[in-house]
């Protein structure tokens, strides 16, 4: 080849000078292919090992059939290998061994990328684009305001950490050693959510702005969620088993499934509404584990709201109304405390051992409320010696359950003073004595007005009594007979749904 001529060498260097001038202006482009190895070996198309925040990386086979392994290896001072963009072909994998890989603008995965030490995108990058799938299997998997493409799928078995996330593809816990994903700012759940069967998942989020789809929870699984606020009806599914429950504050909430809230690190405060669509139980393990509330609140969905030990509770010195939707049941033993509860559902208080409490000013029955002979003391105790007024309206139903015990005198259920109407019923789960009093209600203070109607068991005679202080009901006659074989048989289907509801 001749030697270059003056006149050639100066628009060389005139384009070396610009090229020096224009500094990361113009990014480099390395096209990696054919073979395995780590980027700090010499088998690659380019010779250079990108290590700049200008450097746009493709992983790319070279040929059909033919998958790349490149696995980033970070032994040196700093432990962090640079780059601005990243594109993995379909069939070929990336694999962060040790280090850090950081990404500046943009990445592609259309294949896979496994992270085994720690991998970083900055601000530049916005979403996660491609059609393939991403392994997280360490505790550093970091983003900023990120999208998960719609044809990417997320599986974290370590930890993930962003500023905000919006998911439009899939987002998959899973591994027996639990997962976590901390969002500081806003998720947004517009694609799939699922936690695996067998899965521990530690969700802590700034807000959960729901989107269309639900978060599900696999059978086995268990979702921690601790937020600050979830808005406008995010639907959880717990699509078997039992998952849990806790956080601080939720807004219009929505679980389908059966799901536990325990007692955690923080109590679980909620705004507006909670929608149990099947059941939830509120445990009360090392310490009474609380639900609470921060304005007039309701619990509906068609669902359970089971208690087990645990507590509602309004927030400390406010004026608020608990309201057991129709439709909805609240069952079992432990505490409520509002300033006002009214029952439009079926509220089913106390077991064979332990009652319920409600710590209000007011009750109001516009529903169908149990009341379960508790062997502890009451099946429902209402206030204390200087609030807890209970009114039934004309709609409301009261079912005093009396056991084979004799009950006190001063009954099932006890209120500070109470306002009668509707209808009381009667059940027995053994045969009572003829001709001896049974307390239904003690009242502190006084009993205003009657019930409209009281159901006996079928063929019974019952008398009732209302005294200032307590509603008495006294057997007078048994059924004829005949009755007794049916009504034997009616009694065993009584007492074994009582076992069952608490089961």
């Amino acid at each position: 080849m001749p030697a270059p001529t003056a006149r050639r060498l100066i628009p060389l260097s005139a384009l070396i000078a610009l090229a020096l001038a224009s500094g990361h202006a113009v990014a480099e482009t390395f096209t990696w292919g054919g073979g395995s190895g780590y980027w700090d070996e010499l088998n690659w198309t380019s010779t250079d090992v990108p290590d700049d925040d200008d450097a746009v990386v493709f992983v790319d086979g070279g040929k059909d059939g033919v998958a790349s392994l490149v696995q980033v290896r970070i032994d040196r001072f700093d432990n962090n290998q640079l780059a601005s963009s990243l594109f993995i072909d379909s069939g070929d994998t990336v694999e962060v061994v040790a280090g850090m890989l950081t990404l500046y603008d943009a990445i592609t995965v259309s294949g896979t990328l496994r992270n085994l030490s720690s991998f970083r995108m900055r601000a530049g990058v916005s979403a996660i684009a491609g059609s393939g799938v991403i392994e997280n299997r360490s505790n550093s998997f970091v983003g900023e305001q990120i999208t998960l493409g719609a044809g990417i799928t997320l599986f974290n078995e370590g930890y993930t950490r962003f500023q905000s996330l919006n998911i439009l593809g899939d987002y998959r816990a899973q591994g027996t050693e639990g997962a976590r994903l901390g969002v500081v700012g806003i998720l947004q759940q517009n694609g799939r959510f699922l936690v695996s069967s067998d899965t521990e998942l530690s969700l802590s989020v700034g807000n959960i702005a729901s989107g269309g789809k639900a978060i599900e929870v696999e059978s086995g699984g268990m979702l921690s969620l601790d937020s600050d606020e979830v808005i406008s009806g995010q639907l959880f599914v717990a699509s078997g088993g039992t998952a849990s429950f806790s956080g601080r504050t939720l807004a219009d909430a929505r679980f389908s499934g059966d799901w536990e809230i325990r007692k955690g690190a923080t109590s679980a405060t909620m705004r507006d509404r909670l929608s149990v669509e099947d059941s939830m139980a509120i445990y009360g393990v090392g310490g009474a584990s609380e639900l609470r509330f921060a304005s007039d609140f309701e619990l509906d969905g068609g669902g359970t709201y089971r208690l087990v030990g645990g507590r509602i509770v309004q927030t400390l010195g406010d004026r608020y109304t608990l309201t057991l939707a129709k439709g909805t049941t609240l069952e079992g033993y432990g505490g409520i405390t509002s300033e006002n509860v009214v029952n439009q559902g079926r509220l089913i208080a106390g077991t064979e051992n332990d009652g319920l409490t409600i710590n209000a000013e007011s009750l109001v029955n516009d529903g169908t409320m149990d009341i379960t002979d508790s062997d502890s003391g009451w099946g429902l105790y209402v206030g204390n010696t200087t609030r807890g007024s209970f009114t039934q309206t004309a709609a409301g139903r009261l079912v005093f359950h009396f056991d084979d015990t004799v009950p006190s005198g001063q009954g099932t259920m006890r209120v500070y003073d109470a306002t009668l109407d509707g209808t009381a019923e009667l059940v027995f789960d053994a045969s009572p004595e003829v001709g001896v009093w049974y307390t239904g209600m003690w009242a502190v203070d006084e009993i205003n007005g009657e019930f409209d109607r009281v159901i006996a068991p079928s063929g019974w005679t019952v008398e009732t009594l209302y005294d200032e202080d307590a509603v008495r009901f006294r057997v007078t006659a048994v059924p004829e007979p005949d009755v007794l074989p049916l009504l034997a048989a009616g009694l065993g289907l009584v007492a074994a749904a009582a076992r069952r509801r608490m089961v």
